[in-house]
């Protein structure tokens, strides 16, 4: 297995030890550059908040939202920023070799592949916007065809296969808890980079990823990386 560095392997093999199960999924990692890009949206919608908070005096007791919630949105850091292919859930400890198995063998029918963000996006709709997203093209149909392979294998293996079609995309936000729709301002702001290229990639690997819940909020394990 794979770890980014000593302090988060200890963290993880503390976690791993104590656990019956792991809330795993697949992804593609981001290079720093698109991520970065990626990270430049958020920011601006968070200062698009700033700047119409009430001065001090004129402030309420009501306290400002934080600025990982900020319009009303739960924004992706940076640092867990990642193309998800497939959602497993919760996986038993010892289905883990198998889900990696698995990865391996579907990315042994793929090369590395181009991907180009082109412009901001909402899922299922901007009517009915719950996620604020970068679109992708996939001009190859790599990422398409990897992801349907990975539905069809997985679901062979017990796991719920999704209920939508695949939407090649990157959430960057999504709607807090109990908000049926992502608020009419911050929509009209995403908008603005409707047409604006985040930028490009190739698809060179896929990670096989635990998710942990801490109080200040989920933390990644790469517990296997596949190279294509």
């Amino acid at each position: 297995m794979f770890f980014s560095d000593a302090s988060r392997t200890e963290r993880f093999v503390v976690q791993l030890s104590a656990m019956k199960t792991i809330r795993t999924f697949l992804a593609i990692p981001l290079p720093a550059p698109l991520a970065h890009s990626a990270s430049d949206w958020i920011h601006e919608m968070k200062g698009s908040v700033e700047q119409n908070r009430p001065t001090p005096e004129k402030r309420s007791t009501v306290s400002p939202p934080s600025t990982n919630s900020a319009m009303g949105i739960k924004w992706v850091p940076e640092d867990n920023l990642h193309l998800t292919l497939k959602f497993l859930g919760e996986v038993e400890n010892i289905e883990i070799p198998k889900i990696c198995d698995v990865a391996a063998e579907v990315c042994e029918q793929f090369d590395p592949f181009e991907l180009n963000f082109v412009g901001a996006g909402f899922l299922p709709d901007v009517d009915r916007a719950r996620v604020l997203i970068a679109k992708i093209e996939d001009p190859t149909e790599s990422l398409t065809a990897m992801v349907r392979l990975f539905e069809d294998r997985y679901a062979d293996l017990g796991f719920k296969r999704e209920s939508r079609d695949y939407v090649p995309h990157l959430t960057l936000g999504r709607a807090r808890s109990g908000s049926r729709r992502v608020p009419q301002k911050a929509i009209d702001l995403w908008q603005r980079h409707e047409n604006d290229p985040l930028g490009e990639m190739t698809a060179r690997s896929i990670q096989v990823i635990g998710s942990f819940l801490e109080k200040r909020g989920p933390t990644y394990n790469v517990m296997n990386t596949v190279e294509l």
